[in-house]
């Protein structure tokens, strides 16, 4: 497509004109630059998008995107005033709209994300409506596979993804929204429905303060942003959202009048069971899923796939035959029950050490994590204090520590654990806390593997080491008991 035509609704300076450049691309990092590509110049913390010009100019960019002018260089510039809104128009133009052929469902929340968007598209697939998915696993579409590197991919990867969708055949798509993505406006359209399941504080090394976080996530909820908003009804922001839209809104809950419920729940060590009161038809629920935040979920994959079309007794049915999502509170040995699960904020800690307390009997509770480096450093003494209070037993280790000290992080931790109990070990090595724990248990306790959930790596200064907590854990309970 002809660069004059990318630019038709964008207010701009061109630099070096060569306004009838062919472009095929666009990208914010220059080692994903191709031929006719738009380098965009973002300036980052650590360094300035300009000094990646040379290395994109070699793989083919022939333009650049940049919110001031750049000196000595011969490259076309392309300058505006805020580069990202710009890079939304452009995605739109190059990829033809796809999100407006498109039925568009956004899941945004702290927790439930990832659990929330990959059931609804399982479902909505299972009775014949065509749907895509955008979340912490990659992207799906059909049978391809998209590695987007994070929850929410950046803009160019995220249209041309939709425009995949459109040009596949499919009808309508499932995404997770994040925090950053909605700062960042990373997709910037109308949703035609936006589910909220939930907010707690996190990323707060990013956002400085709950409130900020928070109102991130409000923004997202505006008229321009959403057409139909399925919310919980039970959730603090949640009540805002109601009382800030009043209109185009369904509630699900537990505890408040709501649109969707669920009532006589039931917590048992195989599952949880409820009667769930859809659009007024009822249903037994009958769950592998462990704990009250899993129905939660459920409520709002339901009601979504009923206004998506899908029939109600069906949408019940596949409720109940739910096999679980890896590393979301998934079982993976039964000798002692061990269990994955990716809480990494102190909501989702408490959330799932609370489920496990309520199955486990006269067991022991084991809890197994850590926190993650260069990132909100707050929540650390606080998920000390949450592992103390509802673990029988704790095992503090190392999760990501990117480029921090392990030993440094697992000190935030242990003040806040030492505040409650004694009855905690630090073991830097996560294999061998794993395996500490594993030792201790007896047949029929209970051991949470936190922080990590699916991830097949450790991040350690740079570098990636193959780990899986799930591999980890299944191999030394066989050994135990072999």
């Amino acid at each position: 497509m002809k660069l004059s035509e990318l630019l038709k609704n964008i207010d701009c300076k061109i630099i070096n004109n060569e306004e009838n450049l062919d472009i095929e691309w666009i990208t914010f990092k220059d080692s994903d630059c191709r031929q006719n590509s738009i380098f965009c110049c973002i300036n980052g913390k650590v360094a300035k998008g300009a000094k990646f010009i040379k290395q994109a100019k070699n793989k083919g960019a022939v333009a650049i995107l940049t919110s001031e002018i750049i000196e000595d260089e011969d490259i076309t510039q392309i300058v505006v005033s805020n580069v990202r809104k710009a890079v939304n128009e452009i995605c739109s133009v190059l990829f033809d709209y796809p999100y407006k052929k498109l039925k568009t469902i956004g899941v945004v929340g702290t927790n439930g994300k990832t659990t929330v968007c990959e059931h609804t598209a399982k479902i909505l697939n299972s009775v014949g409506i065509k749907c895509a998915k955008i979340g912490t696993f990659g992207a799906k579409v059909g049978e391809k596979i998209y590695d987007t590197g994070f929850t929410t991919p950046d803009t160019p990867m995220l249209y041309s993804i939709l425009k995949d969708c459109v040009d596949s055949g499919y009808l309508t798509v499932c995404m997770e929204l994040s925090a950053h993505a909605i700062y960042y406006e990373k997709a910037d359209f109308k949703f035609d429905i936006l589910i909220f399941t939930n907010c707690t504080p996190e990323h707060l090394d990013f956002f400085e303060n709950y409130e900020s976080y928070r109102q991130t996530k409000l923004s997202a909820f505006s008229d321009k942003k959403c057409k139909l908003a399925i919310v919980n009804a039970d959730d603090v922001t949640g009540k805002q959202i109601i009382c800030m839209r009043r209109s185009g809104t369904i509630s699900y809950g537990i505890e408040d009048p709501s649109d969707v419920f669920a009532i006589d729940l039931l917590e048992k060590p195989e599952g949880i069971s409820f009667i769930m009161n859809l659009f007024d038809s009822l249903y037994d629920i009958n769950s592998c899923y462990l704990g009250i935040f899993n129905v939660y979920n459920m409520l709002a994959i339901a009601t979504t796939c009923a206004l998506c079309g899908a029939k109600t007794s069906k949408i019940a049915q596949e409720l109940s035959t739910f096999k679980g999502i890896s590393g979301r509170m998934e079982r993976v040995c039964d000798k002692i029950n061990v269990f994955v699960d990716y809480a990494h904020t102190p909501d989702g800690l408490s959330n799932a050490l609370t489920a496990l307390n309520k199955v486990k009997g006269e067991s022991k509770l084991i809890c197994v994590f850590g926190c993650g480096g260069n990132r909100d450093r707050t929540k650390r003494e606080v998920m000390g204090k949450i592992s103390g209070e509802l673990a029988d037993f704790t095992v503090i280790t190392s999760d990501n520590p990117r480029f921090e000290d392990e030993n440094f992080i697992i000190g935030e931790i242990e003040r806040g654990i030492r505040l409650i109990t004694r009855e905690y070990i630090t073991i830097r090595d996560r294999e061998q806390a794993i395996e500490y724990a594993v030792q201790i248990a007896n047949a029929g306790d209970y051991i949470l593997i936190a922080g990590k959930g699916a991830e097949e790596y450790q991040e350690q200064m740079g570098f990636y080491k193959r780990f899986s907590d799930k591999e980890v854990a299944c191999t030394l309970v066989k050994s135990k008991y072999e």
